[in-house]
């Protein structure tokens, strides 16, 4: 999207990672966006953005193919965005499992080199994945508020849905329905 230089652990995010170390696991939160400048202050004290603006609820924790990182993805739109703004702040956010507090777990902030997100009324329509990689070797032990999105199902789900498909269609069927085209299927029961 825009010209962060690199996502910085904070120090927030390196107490989590201790506490990561010790068995605790690291429950993200959010992706926050914002529009605040820092100035001459410290991108890796910082607990929150400066200005907040919007939040993205994540879609999915993926490990990357060598396992020695976590891709968590998000989806950006402003489909609820009232005012448009400044977008030069970045965060991932997570919660202490001790305390319950959420804090920046990675930061950064683009200063004046930011892009400006406009709402869909002023005739925008912004619709993009955002992938932020994380360095980890326990992927096993995150966990996230999950948006929702389809792109959070578990391998346990999708296998669950396709028995449930091979039980309704029955041993051997195949089924066409009238509005399925050539080469295409559709999953339901006859009528």
């Amino acid at each position: 999207l825009m010209p962060f230089t690199k996502l910085k652990l904070t120090t927030f995010g390196t107490i989590l990672e201790t506490k990561w170390k010790q068995g605790k696991g690291v429950h993200f939160t959010r992706i926050a966006m914002g529009d605040g400048l820092i100035g001459s202050g410290s991108m890796i004290n910082r607990t929150a953005l400066v200005h907040e603006r919007h939040s993205l609820r994540i879609d999915g924790v993926v490990a990357t193919d060598d396992a020695a990182q976590a891709a968590v993805i998000a989806t950006l739109d402003n489909k609820d965005l009232t005012e448009g703004f400044l977008y030069r702040e970045l965060a991932l956010m997570a919660q202490d499992p001790d305390t319950g507090q959420e804090g920046a777990y990675l930061y950064d902030n683009a200063g004046q080199e930011c892009e400006f997100l406009d709402t869909q009324n002023s005739g925008v329509v912004i619709y993009e994945r955002m992938k932020l990689l994380i360095r980890t070797e326990q992927t096993d032990s995150i966990t996230f508020d999950a948006s929702g999105n389809p792109l959070n199902i578990t391998w346990a789900e999708l296998e669950g849905l396709l028995a449930l498909v091979r039980y309704i269609r029955g041993p051997g069927r195949r089924q066409r329905h009238a509005g399925a085209g050539r080469g295409q299927r559709r999953i339901g029961r006859d009528r």
